[in-house]
């Protein structure tokens, strides 16, 4: 997912009320994805509640970003 894609995403669920969504994304690009809601939430522009999965076996990832 981009920039763009996310930005309208969160435009289309806040205009009909939604305010969290949950996040399964491919193992192809859950990573990439991961890295458009951190810009998106870095920039403040996050209207939207994201619940996410990250792959199990990068746990040492994981516990490096909190």
């Amino acid at each position: 997912m981009n920039d763009r894609a996310l930005q309208a995403a969160m435009r289309y669920l806040n205009a009909r009320g939604v305010t969290t969504v949950h996040s399964v994304p491919s193992d192809d690009d859950v990573w990439a994805e991961f890295a458009t809601y951190d810009r998106a939430h870095a920039a403040g522009t996050l209207t939207t509640r994201l619940y996410t999965t990250l792959p199990l076996a990068d746990w040492e990832r994981v516990a490096a970003l909190v």
